[in-house]
């Protein structure tokens, strides 16, 4: 399983495509599947509990741990595999949405800045390499535990400034980045619920 930089990332456009067929009054004709290689809508039991009141709310099926392996075009079909028993899973759809698999550039990941797991290896507070004193990264190719959204690197940003301008003048870096982390889930037109 490869992860995906922002957890709304699987829902946002189910959640819109829901409001635009219940708007225009065909809602009743549509079967909505959620598939997802999370465990369950949200790891975080507040915004899981809020996000499975509307899957009920709303008649969606949600199906997990599962992995996407292809897609039939011509017979409409996605095909998954149950991840706990490699059991194949077909599903009908007319219209599927993917959140593909995400990962740092393979120029990165084959690089030396890189762990195992191919994200830069910084520490979680300074964004300086832990091998590299010379290398700070923030972002989408970083290995910092947090999801990999804008409002994270908006928080990561002025820290790792910081932290660069500190590291050149010769000075201990003292700027440490908390772990902020937010990605807003589109749930509606003019709403949203924070996750």
């Amino acid at each position: 399983m490869n992860p995906v930089k922002c957890a709304g990332a699987r829902q946002k456009i189910m959640w819109l495509a829901e409001l635009h067929v219940e708007k225009n009054g065909f809602r009743w004709n549509i079967e909505i599947n959620y598939a997802s290689t999370a465990v369950g809508i949200s790891g975080i039991k507040r915004y899981a509990d809020t996000l499975n009141q509307r899957v009920k709310q709303c008649d969606v099926h949600t199906r997990y741990p599962l992995n996407r392996t292809a897609v039939r075009a011509e017979e409409k079909e996605s095909l998954f595999t149950i991840m706990a028993t490699q059991e194949e899973v077909v599903m009908d759809c007319d219209m599927s949405h993917v959140t593909s698999p995400q990962s740092a550039p393979d120029f990165i990941k084959t690089s030396p800045l890189a762990y195992d797991a191919g994200w830069v290896d910084v520490d979680v507070c300074t964004t300086e390499h832990v091998h590299y004193a010379n290398v700070f990264s923030i972002g989408d190719t970083s290995s910092l535990p947090n999801s990999k959204t804008a409002a994270a690197v908006h928080k990561q940003g002025p820290d790792c400034a910081q932290n660069i301008f500190a590291f050149r003048a010769g000075k201990t870096l003292t700027a440490a980045y908390d772990g902020y982390a937010s990605c807003s889930l589109v749930a509606g037109y003019a709403r949203l619920n924070p996750t």
